[in-house]
C-alpha cells in the first residue's frame, strides 16, 4: 500500500492510498477497516493522541487500486 496523499485539518483527516493489486481484492468492509487503523496510526504518530474516527466519505477508484476516504474526528 501506498501513501498517495493526507490532509489533516481542525476535526478533520482525509487520506487517499493506492493499493497492491491483491490488497485491492478485499471487500469494501475491510477496506475501510483497514484505511481507518492507518488513519488512526498517522493521527496518533503525528499528534501524540489517539482518535476515534467516523467515516465520512469512501470513494474507490478501481482504475488505480486507490481509495479516498475522509473522516470526522470524533
Amino acid at each position: 500500500m501506498e501513501i498517495i496523499s493526507f490532509k489533516f485539518e481542525n476535526s478533520s483527516f482525509e487520506i487517499h492510498v493506492r493499493f497492491s493489486a491483491t490488497g485491492f481484492k478485499q471487500d469494501d468492509r475491510d477496506i475501510k477497516s483497514h484505511v481507518r487503523e492507518l488513519s488512526i496510526s498517522i493521527l496518533k504518530a503525528a499528534t501524540g493522541l489517539r482518535y476515534f474516527l467516523k467515516g465520512n466519505t469512501y470513494i474507490k477508484y478501481e482504475e488505480d487500486n486507490s481509495v479516498y476516504c475522509s473522516f470526522d474526528l470524533d
